[in-house]
Formats: structure tokens, C-alpha cells, sequence
């Protein structure tokens, strides 16, 4: 007969095996689009002082930029880049799993949400790098005065991630400065060093991207008229984090978050506070800045999962306590197991974008001394990062690019194109993005597919011929 132990050790490899599988099927299936790609033409067009001075206008950390960076340099295929950030999904699965406290319902709900079976597993962006550091700094947690550099380290890192995880990184600094600098009467030297490279690392990321908030292209005010429109963050949050959702499901979603919230107030009042700050932070980012997006809604999800494996791992908590906790947690992340479900699917049989049929119908059939004109440089950063050695022209931009910076481009005027003398003796080919099959005399010799799932990532290409 197998003990207890071989049998949880071969239901984790098990679990940890199916998760890894199917993920990695998906980003072998799975185009990138422009948010994606964004990061690895940054990384491979621009030089180290192009990168630290372009970044901070995208609103982003630089440490996934900085990961990406040696293999966007060597000339690799993308691909690499969705392999990095699948590989930091992998541990972080792989510690959850062997590391949290959590039973095997929770684990199983966890690791096939939304979140990690798609959203930060095979959409390759910084978000990615969340869940390992997120999971390090809360088994560091209760270790902080044996461990302080570990701990400090783990929420540094996790700091620069993203900055929506700096509200949180900032709460856990004051909780850990007021335990150990304040309160603390011994030696204060370990806990003073540990409390400074937090410090350091997140006023450092805030005084890096606040110093230029007039060139971030990434910002989309939410302030109407009539003021902030709240309620629209607050739906949008929803939608986001569970897909679509009835009336009675988002009550339920309420339901189940209000009591996740009140757990954690209950069984630990100082951690409330950081996850408090927290969603406030967060939530004032959807309001003001950023509009929400399933990544970003997912984050406060990683935030309750944080919570209730420190809550888990107190000793004195009952039998019936964790299987009660255990449940709301499975039931939290269970809700958006429908969502992760169906974009996965979808994203096997579907093309995601139309941005790496595109780039092989450019590889194959124009030449390379051909012209190619593009109505819009933000939508095309899917197609440059399979092509490499090869710029389009922007009218917008009167030159040719790889990086769509989103400065000077007036997309409200018709886009037309007469050709310029230095064009004289070479074809010219347009490519269209962004607004549905173009309308002109000329021939259209390439359409990615109608079924691409970001409508904004459909392509058509013109040629000169009518």
C-alpha cells in the first residue's frame, strides 16, 4: 500500500504535469499581439539607454525588459520570449503546489482560472513574473525575522514586477518596518538593511515612471463629464475577472470576495490593511489610469490568495476553519474557471492575432526591396516581432519603423499615400490594420483570418495594382 505522503506527492506531480501541458500546448498555438510584442521590439531596437529612457513612458517596470532583453539582442525567434514567461508560470505552479498551504481543491481551482491556465501562463507580458514572486514573498512571511533579507528581496522583486503590485509591496514595507524598526528593541541593523532595499526599490520604480506622466502612452483617463465614473471601473473589474456574468453571478462574485475580505480581517487585522491599501491602490489605477484588463484584474485575486496562505499556516487554526477558508478560496477563483476554459479553446483553434500570418505572407512574398506602407504603427508590433531585418513606412511618421511610439499620429484623417520620389523605382504595398476590410480600387492580395480574436489585429494588405 502507498503512505499518505507518496500518494499527495503523486497527485502534485500529476496535477503539476497536466497544468504544464496544457499551457505550453497554448503558447505553442497562441500569436502574440502589440502588447505583447511591444516588449520584445523595445528590447531588440533599442539600445540599453534607449530601453531605460523608452520605458518609463510605457508605465512598466524594466525588470521583464531586462529578462527579455538577451534573447530579443541575439536575434531569437519571439517564441522565446512566451517560453520565459511560461517558465516563471511553471515554478510558480510548481511552489504552489508544493510549497501552500492550501488542500487540493483550492490548488486544482487556482491553477485552472482564468489567470493562471491563460492570462499570465500564455499572454506573454510582465504579469507573468507576479505569482513566483508573489508566492516567495508569502512563504517568507512568517520567516521575515529569521529570513530578512530573503523576505526583503522577494517583495523588492515582487515590486518590480508591475506597478499595480507596488500598493501592495508598499503595505507589506510599512508592516515589516513597524515589526522590526519600530517595535523592535534589539538589534536593529539586519532589519534597517532589509527595510532599506525595499525602499529603494519601490521609490526608485515610482520616481522612474512619474518623472515623464506626460509622454505615457499607455494612460486612458477614465473622467467624464459628470466626474468618475466609478461604477463603470467596478463593472469593468468584474467583467474582466470572471468573463461575462449575469446579474446573480456578479451578486455571487460580491458575495464571495465580501467574505473572502471578511476572513481576512477577522484572522488577521494587520494583513486587512495591506490588502485594503491594496484594492484602494488598485482600484484608484482603473478609475484614474489604466483601464482594467483580465491580467490586471487577476492581480487582486493573487492578493487573496497571498492572505489566505499566511491565514492557512497559522498552527492554531482548526480543521474546520481551513476546510471553511479552503472553500472560499477555491470558490473565488473556481468563479472564472468558465472564462479560462473558453479562451483557451479558442485560442487552440483560432488564430489570437493575425500578426504572425501576416509577417510569413511578408516573408514569402514580398520582396525586400518593396515599400510597405502602414496606416497605423501602433497596431502593427505583432508583425515586426516575426519579422526581423525589415521596417514599414509611416506617412504619420514621414520615415520607416519598427516602434510605434504614439506621438504625432492623428488616425482621424483618411489615410492616403502618394508616392515620394525615394520610392520612384520600388513596389509599394499597403497594409491596413485596425479598421475592418479597407475600402479601395486596389487589389487586396493577403486578409489574416476573419476568426483572429482581437478584432484590431486583423491585416490587409494592398497592392499597387487596381
Amino acid at each position: 500500500m502507498f503512505s499518505k505522503e507518496q500518494i499527495n506527492k503523486t497527485f502534485n506531480i500529476i496535477l503539476l504535469l497536466i497544468y504544464l501541458s496544457i499551457t505550453l500546448i497554448s503558447v505553442f498555438h497562441h500569436e502574440i499581439w502589440r502588447d505583447e510584442a511591444q516588449v520584445w521590439l523595445v528590447s531588440r531596437d533599442l539600445n540599453f539607454l534607449g530601453i531605460i529612457d523608452h520605458v518609463r513612458n510605457e508605465g512598466h517596470p524594466l525588470l521583464w525588459y531586462f529578462l527579455v532583453l538577451p534573447f530579443a539582442k541575439l536575434n531569437l525567434p519571439v517564441l522565446s520570449m512566451q517560453i520565459i514567461s511560461w517558465i516563471f508560470m511553471a515554478f510558480a505552479a510548481g511552489f504552489l503546489i508544493f510549497k501552500a498551504p492550501f488542500n487540493k481543491l483550492s490548488k486544482i481551482c487556482i491553477l485552472f482560472s482564468a489567470g493562471f491556465l491563460y492570462w499570465l501562463s500564455v499572454i506573454s507580458r510582465n504579469y507573468s513574473l507576479i505569482p513566483i514572486f508573489l508566492f516567495l514573498t508569502a512563504y517568507f512571511y512568517p520567516k521575515q525575522k529569521e529570513h530578512p533579507y530573503f523576505y526583503a528581496t522577494s517583495v523588492a522583486l515582487l515590486s518590480q514586477t508591475h506597478i499595480l503590485m507596488c500598493g501592495f509591496c508598499t503595505g507589506l514595507m510599512g508592516l515589516f518596518g513597524f515589526e522590526n524598526l519600530v517595535k523592535n528593541k534589539s538589534d536593529k541593523k539586519n532589519f534597517l538593511y532589509s527595510f532599506l532595499i525595499m525602499l529603494v526599490s519601490i521609490s526608485s520604480l515610482f520616481l522612474y515612471i512619474i518623472t515623464r506622466p506626460d509622454d505615457n502612452i499607455s494612460i486612458q483617463r477614465f473622467i467624464y463629464d459628470h466626474g468618475i465614473n466609478i461604477a463603470r471601473s467596478f463593472l469593468e473589474f468584474f467583467l474582466n475577472l470572471y468573463g461575462g456574468m449575469t446579474v446573480l453571478s456578479l451578486i455571487i462574485a460580491v458575495i464571495l470576495i465580501l467574505s473572502a475580505s471578511i476572513i481576512i480581517f477577522k484572522e488577521n487585522k494587520k494583513l486587512f490593511l495591506i490588502y485594503i491599501f491594496s484594492f484602494v491602490y488598485q482600484f484608484f489605477i482603473y478609475i484614474c489610469v489604466w483601464q482594467t484588463s483580465p491580467e490586471k484584474a487577476f492581480t487582486f485575486l493573487l492578493t487573496i490568495a497571498f492572505c489566505f496562505w499566511i491565514i492557512l499556516n497559522k498552527n492554531e487554526l482548526s480543521e474546520k476553519k481551513k476546510i471553511i477558508y479552503n472553500i472560499i478560496v477555491s470558490a473565488v477563483f473556481l468563479m472564472s474557471f468558465q472564462a479560462s476554459y473558453q479562451i483557451t479553446l479558442n485560442d487552440i483553434n483560432f488564430d489570437y492575432s493575425g500578426s504572425k500570418k501576416t509577417a510569413e505572407f511578408i516573408k514569402n512574398n514580398i520582396d525586400k526591396n518593396a515599400v510597405i506602407v502602414s496606416n497605423n504603427p501602433l497596431t502593427t508590433a505583432g508583425i515586426f516581432a516575426y519579422l526581423t531585418q525589415r521596417k514599414f513606412y509611416s506617412p504619420n511618421y514621414k520615415d520607416f519603423y519598427t516602434l510605434g511610439f504614439g506621438k504625432d499620429i492623428d488616425l482621424s484623417v483618411e489615410f492616403k499615400f502618394e508616392k515620394e520620389k525615394q520610392f520612384e523605382n520600388k513596389k509599394v504595398y499597403y497594409i491596413y490594420s485596425g479598421m475592418g476590410e479597407p475600402q479601395t480600387n486596389k487589389k487586396i492580395i493577403f486578409k489574416s483570418p476573419q476568426t483572429t480574436l482581437i478584432p484590431t489585429e486583423m491585416y490587409y494588405i494592398v497592392s499597387e495594382q487596381k
